[in-house]
């Protein structure tokens, strides 16, 4: 079924995690579009010429709203992002400045993205620790096969443990991590999705006549 709004619990990261399972830089590009929709922050594009008439581009990240920590609007990942982008108490940073600098808060973003997912009934466990627990669980497999194989001289033992263990780390991909409410929401989203690649213009303009921010908010979720 076609949604033709955002689902106001989820944030565009949260969506984009639920949807795959992984908390990837997509997810943290749109959480940088809708903070700044929701007025948290200004993204602005420069061009600048270089050597030989090339030009570069460039974006400009400032703070809008300087006691965003105190804020109980934003989610606990939109809050480490904002720490992230403007550490030390800066309002304004370009993004190649934050090049070989914003990494180091990428953990602790995905961290609050799977823990808030978890905590609120979407995923039955963190889909980033169930992966990590198979991973190991197959290669233990792989790793003890060869070690029984060639303490007891069991070739059987050296192609079936390997062979289970290569199984396991293969399903640890795609082994659903979802809830029930996760499936629900899932299917809520998929709904959006279809609506933001499939709207038509007659419908569009009776949306923006209806909301006029709902282009802004749904933008974020493309």
């Amino acid at each position: 079924m076609v949604k033709y709004r955002p689902p106001p619990e989820l944030t565009p990261s949260e969506a984009g995690t639920l949807m795959d399972e992984r908390a990837d830089l997509t997810d943290i590009t749109a959480m940088a579009i809708d903070l700044a929709v929701r007025g948290y922050m200004k993204i602005r594009q420069t061009t600048s010429t270089k050597l030989l008439f090339l030009s570069k581009k460039d974006y400009y990240f400032t703070l809008l709203k300087k006691d965003y920590a105190s804020d109980r609007d934003l989610k606990k990942h939109e809050l480490s992002f904002l720490m992230g982008i403007f550490e030390s108490g800066k309002t304004e940073v370009t993004l190649s400045s934050l090049k070989n600098k914003f990494h180091v808060h990428l953990p602790s973003i995905r961290n609050s993205l799977y823990q808030g997912l978890t905590r609120n009934g979407y995923f039955s466990a963190r889909p980033d620790k169930m992966r990590k627990a198979y991973m190991g669980f197959g290669m233990a497999l792989i790793i003890g096969g060869f070690f029984l194989a060639r303490s007891f001289g069991r070739l059987d033992l050296m192609i079936s443990f390997p062979l289970s263990g290569a199984i396991v780390i293969a399903f640890s991909f795609i082994m659903p991590r979802l809830s029930v409410k996760g499936v629900l929401m899932f299917y809520e989203l998929l709904g959006l999705k279809e609506f933001i690649n499939r709207a038509e213009k007659d419908r569009l303009e009776r949306l923006s006549k209806e909301d006029p921010t709902v282009f802004d908010r749904v933008l974020p979720y493309a």
